[in-house]
């Protein structure tokens, strides 16, 4: 999935892709420079990760985290990282609602909140569901008003990489 990230106010589209194996491993790639490369979470424990990012070390504790916000201490260091899906040229868009009726999940979470039901009538951009994955949330929004046929999952329930999450109907 593409992202747009910034961090001390320099931005990057990257795609980050998940490895399969037994290690929770990301694959990335900077479009801008091309520059690829792993990372890797050596440790998640609450309040902390440690990761190995092409085989340097480092230690992220988030503080706070907000829609597409993330305050965090990289070692030792306070710094914001904002990120947004971005879309990549020439496919779908990286948005998980953004499929006309089906709104799946487009990377594995945790649901944190499910602030609509069954007949929720919605506006253009309200909140849908909030996953978080990494110590970090992310909302899915309706991408247009709509109306929320069937909510597909619960709070606290655990969602793969395209899990169905809920099913709209549009005026």
């Amino acid at each position: 999935m593409e992202y747009e990230i910034t961090i001390a106010g320099k931005s990057a589209k990257v795609t980050l892709a998940r490895s399969a194996g037994e290690r929770e491993r990301y694959e990335f790639r900077d479009a801008a420079s091309g520059r690829s490369g792993a990372i890797i979470v050596i440790d998640r424990s609450p309040g902390r990760l440690i990761l190995s990012v092409d085989n340097k070390l480092y230690s992220v504790s988030p503080r706070a985290s907000g829609k597409g916000r993330l305050d965090f201490v990289l070692n030792g260091e306070p710094m914001t990282a904002e990120l947004s899906a971005a879309k990549a040229s020439g496919t779908a868009s990286a948005d998980p609602a953004a499929s006309p009726e089906l709104v799946v999940s487009s990377f594995p979470a945790k649901v944190v909140r499910v602030p609509v039901s069954n007949g929720s009538d919605v506006p253009n951009g309200a909140t849908l569901i909030v996953l978080e994955a990494m110590k970090m949330e992310s909302y899915v929004e309706a991408p247009r008003s709509c109306t929320v046929l069937e909510v597909f999952v619960k709070e606290g329930e655990m969602v793969a990489r395209g899990t169905k999450l809920a099913r709209l109907k549009f005026p």
